[in-house]
């Protein structure tokens, strides 16, 4: 108890009354109804307003498949099997910081579409000009560098080899230090859905400035529903290089 109530006046230090407002809300909707609310984002390549300068101690990077499985084996890093089976697939890539061989931080990017379970229980799909950034991680040794949005914008320059202009993200919206990360970086907010039912979801509201995006959402937007090409290995190599871990 004494727990909770020490981080609901931090997060009112922090990020004022509506925050701590809309938590007591989220928690009281998850309780009672199993009810889920995100903030729906997206980025265009045009506009990353974030400067991406970054401590050169910081490697950045795409991983492959066996660094990927290498970084796995320390549960510190939030990696599982499923993870390495998604790099190896070639639909997945996984952008990451180093710092002398150390996981500082990384993110996830899905082409075509994203599955449910990876998206608070809604699949999507969306246009091929679009990836989604679907799992998010920094170290704790290594936060407060703002790792984590400078690696979404030079994910997303680099994903323009292959078509990419733009990125869409799900944030909980009760997350403020990531909402807010997201606005700095140039995130357009496109709005919020709402799923109820625990691990059974259902969707109850979906943004309308989404679907006129091209995005689909619902059973039929899992991936493998559309027909576009998976990455080839060598396109996947032209983005890692070989290191130690």
């Amino acid at each position: 108890m004494a727990g909770s109530l020490r981080r609901l006046w931090q997060l009112l230090r922090r990020s004022g009354l509506r925050a701590v407002i809309r938590l007591l809300i989220d928690r009281a909707g998850k309780a009672l109804y199993g009810r889920q609310v995100m903030e729906l984002l997206w980025l265009e390549s045009s506009r990353v307003k974030l400067s991406l300068e970054h401590d050169p101690k910081f490697e950045f990077r795409q991983l492959d498949t066996h660094e990927v499985a290498a970084y796995a084996r320390d549960p510190a890093n939030d990696l599982d099997a499923q993870m390495i089976d998604r790099a190896a697939g070639g639909r997945d890539l996984c952008f990451a910081w180093l710092c002398n061989g150390r996981l500082a931080s990384y993110g996830w990017y899905a082409f075509d579409g994203i599955e449910a379970e990876h998206n608070a229980g809604v699949a999507l799909s969306y246009p091929s000009t679009v990836a989604c950034m679907y799992k998010g991680f920094t170290h704790p040794d290594f936060r407060g560098a703002r790792l984590h949005p400078i690696g979404m914008g030079l994910a997303l320059q680099r994903l323009r080899r292959f078509g990419v202009t733009s990125l869409i993200s799900t944030v909980d919206w009760t997350n403020e230090r990531s909402l807010k990360s997201c606005d700095r970086l140039g995130y357009e907010r496109l709005g919020r859905f709402v799923t109820t039912g625990g691990n059974a979801f259902r969707l109850q509201r979906f943004p309308q400035t989404a679907v006129e995006r091209g995005v689909q959402v619902g059973a039929g937007a899992a991936p493998g529903t559309r027909h576009r090409n998976r990455l080839s290995r060598e396109a996947v190599d032209q983005l890692a290089e070989p290191v130690t871990v």
